[in-house]
């Protein structure tokens, strides 16, 4: 069995409310290897120990191939919040383990448009 071993880095996103955003997140062992995760989220919240604002998840947000994780918020994700500043963590799970691979604070701007 492979160790697997992840870190984690703070990230601080800046968006416009109903707009896309996606980025990538890709998952090797130590020999390079691509592994897929078990599960992941990405939880979004006004305040670190408040309800969700939204919530992205393996088929309902996320997609992953070979070891490649991409998350996508969507507009409707965004477009009736608030602007402001909320957190987010994103978090996988692997062999029963968990790891939390980014987190840090979402800025949503304001928009002209919705």
């Amino acid at each position: 069995m492979s160790r697997t071993n992840f870190k984690m880095e703070y990230e601080n996103i800046t968006m416009t409310r109903g707009d896309t955003v996606s980025f990538n997140c890709e998952c090797f062992d130590q020999n390079y290897q691509s592994v897929n995760v078990d599960n992941a989220w990405l939880t979004v919240r006004e305040r670190i120990t408040g309800e969700p604002v939204f919530t992205k998840t393996i088929g309902a947000g996320i997609s992953q191939d070979e070891g490649m994780l991409t998350i996508r918020i969507a507009p409707e994700d965004t477009q009736e919040i608030d602007e402001g500043i909320y957190f987010y963590d994103f978090v996988i799970k692997v062999n029963n383990d968990v790891f939390t691979l980014k987190k840090g604070t979402l800025t949503v701007e304001w928009d002209s448009t919705y």
